[in-house]
């Protein structure tokens, strides 16, 4: 994974720029991952680099940088 960042499959994330609540679901090289999400009841998926995620505190909601 990226130097420093540490996204794990489960780890609720988001765009640093916004967007929706996203679920890591595997690394597929070092520093980028696949995520999931849905929205308007239809699922998506796509891959993201690490550099702009940060993951979600899911209790608040709150954004936080993974380090």
């Amino acid at each position: 994974m990226s130097e420093g960042l540490n996204f794990a499959a489960g780890m609720v994330v988001r765009l640093k720029s916004g967007g929706p609540a996203m679920v890591v679901e595997t690394e597929l090289a070092p520093g980028v991952v696949t995520c999931v999400w849905f929205q308007d009841g239809r699922k998506f998926n796509t891959f993201f680099r690490t550099e702009t995620l940060m993951a979600v505190n899911e209790t608040s909601g709150e954004k936080q940088r993974v380090q």
